[in-house]
C-alpha cells in the first residue's frame, strides 16, 4: 500500500514538475503583437489564431506576411530579430490526453473528436481562443479556437510552410456513412466538378481512402492545380474521372454556400457580408448588409438551404437564376443570372454540364447605372472586412452572368 502511495506521489510529482517547464518554455515561445500573443516559428517570423473581427495595430516593423480567414490564422514577420526567445516544437499527436496551456492557463483533457476536413477538432473541454493543444513534452499538437475547438496540427503545419497559407477545394463536401465516403454536397460553380450527390467514392488515386479524415487531409494540403482521379458509384453505374483542384474559397469561419465561388460570402444570418467587386452581383447593385431571401422563388432560411438548393441543381442547371435580396431601407433587389456558356455546355444538361476547363473571368462591364434605382458609385453600405482580401485581390471566375 505504501509502495503504490509513494509510486503515485512520485508520478505526480513528477507531472507537477513537468508542467511547470512547459509552462516556461512556452512564455519564451510567444511574441507579442499589438499586445496580442503570436507563437514564434524562427528568429523573424510568428503566427497566431486571430479572429477575423480582430484588427490588430501592427507596430512599426512587424508586417503580415500570409493569412487565412478560413482557419483564422495568421503569421507576422518581423524586421527585427526576435531575441531571448525560442520556436515552437510541433508534432502530430498519437495519443488523445492533452493539456491546454500558456504561461498562466492550465488544462488538462483529451481530444473528443479529430478535425474532418473544415469542421474543426474537439476537445473535452471548454477553452478560449489562441492557446496551445500540447503534449506531455510539450510539443505543440493544435491551437484552439475558442469554445472547445481547435485546429488540428497538420493544418497549422501546412499555413506555415505553404507558400501562400492556401488550401484546396474539389467542388464537394462529403460524409463518412458505415465506413464509405459519399459526396453530401455538390458545387456547381466549380470548374469541370463531375460530382453529383449521393456519389459513392471508392478509389482515390487508384487506393480505397483509408478514411474520411486522411482522404480529406490529402485534398484540402494539395497543390492548388493537382488533379486528382477518382472512381465512384452513382446509381449502379462505375464511372471513372478527374478533377482539378481550385483554390478553397469557403468554410471554418466563413460560410460555405457555394455562392463563395460566385463572389458573395454571408454571415449566419444569410446577411451578405462580403461582395467581390468584379462579380455580376456586384454590377447589379449587391452591398453587404442586404439579406438573401429566396433563390429561384425557394426560401432560403440558413447557410444550409442555400447548399443544399444548389448542389440539388447540379444535374440539371436551370436556364437561369433568380436571387432576391432584402435591405432594410432600400427594399427588394431582384437579380436574375443565367449560366456562363463558357463554363456550362448548356442548361438542362444531366452530365456535368461543363464546357472547357480555363481559367478566369472575361472582362466585366463598368456600367455604373445597377438598374436598380441607386448608383453602385454613391452605394454607402458597409464596405467589404479586410480579412476578404485573400480572396477579393484574385480574379473572379463568371459561372453565372448577366
Amino acid at each position: 500500500m505504501v509502495k503504490k502511495q509513494l509510486t503515485i506521489f512520485f508520478i505526480s510529482s513528477q507531472l507537477l514538475i513537468s508542467n511547470q517547464l512547459c509552462r516556461l518554455k512556452i512564455a519564451k515561445e510567444q511574441f507579442l503583437v499589438d499586445g496580442y500573443k503570436t507563437w514564434i516559428v524562427d528568429q523573424n517570423r510568428s503566427f497566431a489564431f486571430v479572429p477575423n473581427q480582430l484588427n490588430l495595430h501592427l507596430p512599426t516593423g512587424v508586417n503580415l506576411i500570409k493569412r487565412n480567414s478560413i482557419f483564422g490564422l495568421s503569421m507576422f514577420e518581423s524586421k527585427d530579430l526576435i531575441i531571448g526567445k525560442e520556436p515552437i516544437k510541433i508534432k502530430t499527436p498519437k495519443k488523445p490526453n492533452r493539456f491546454v496551456m500558456n504561461e498562466s492557463v492550465y488544462s488538462s483533457g483529451y481530444i473528443s473528436k479529430p478535425q474532418i476536413g473544415l469542421q474543426f477538432a474537439e476537445y473535452s473541454e471548454s477553452i478560449d481562443d489562441n492557446l496551445r493543444i500540447v503534449s506531455g513534452c510539450c510539443f505543440t499538437t493544435g491551437i484552439t479556437v475558442g469554445d472547445n475547438k481547435f485546429i488540428d496540427i497538420d493544418f497549422v503545419k501546412f499555413f506555415l510552410h505553404s507558400k501562400d497559407g492556401l488550401f484546396s477545394d474539389i467542388g464537394a463536401r462529403f460524409e463518412e456513412i458505415n465506413g464509405s465516403i459519399f459526396v453530401k454536397y455538390s458545387n456547381p460553380f466549380f470548374v469541370d466538378n463531375k460530382f453529383v450527390q449521393d456519389d459513392q467514392i471508392l478509389y482515390f488515386n487508384g487506393e480505397r481512402p483509408k478514411s474520411i479524415e486522411l482522404f480529406l487531409k490529402d485534398i484540402l494540403m494539395s497543390k492548388i492545380g493537382t488533379v486528382f482521379n477518382f472512381e465512384v458509384l452513382r446509381d449502379k453505374e462505375l464511372l471513372d474521372f478527374n478533377i482539378t483542384t481550385s483554390e478553397l474559397k469557403s468554410g471554418g469561419f466563413l460560410s460555405d454556400t457555394f455562392m463563395e465561388n460566385l463572389g458573395i460570402w454571408f454571415d449566419d444570418g444569410l446577411f451578405v457580408a462580403n461582395v467581390h467587386n468584379q462579380s455580376s452581383f456586384s454590377q447589379k447593385g449587391l452591398r453587404p448588409t442586404y439579406r438573401l431571401i429566396s433563390i429561384n422563388d425557394v426560401d432560403m432560411k440558413n447557410e444550409l438551404d442555400v447548399k443544399q438548393y444548389l448542389s440539388s441543381q447540379k444535374k440539371n442547371m436551370p436556364e437561369s437564376f433568380q436571387f432576391l435580396f432584402r435591405h432594410k431601407s432600400k427594399g427588394d433587389l431582384n437579380i436574375q443570372l443565367k449560366p456562363n456558356p463558357k463554363y456550362f455546355k448548356s442548361a438542362n444538361n444531366e452530365n456535368s454540364g461543363w464546357g472547357d476547363n480555363n481559367g478566369f473571368a472575361d472582362s466585366f462591364s463598368t456600367n455604373n447605372n445597377s438598374g436598380w434605382g441607386f448608383s453602385i458609385e454613391s452605394q454607402e453600405d458597409d464596405i467589404n472586412e479586410s480579412f476578404y482580401d485573400m480572396f477579393n485581390k484574385q480574379p473572379l471566375t463568371e459561372y453565372l452572368k448577366q
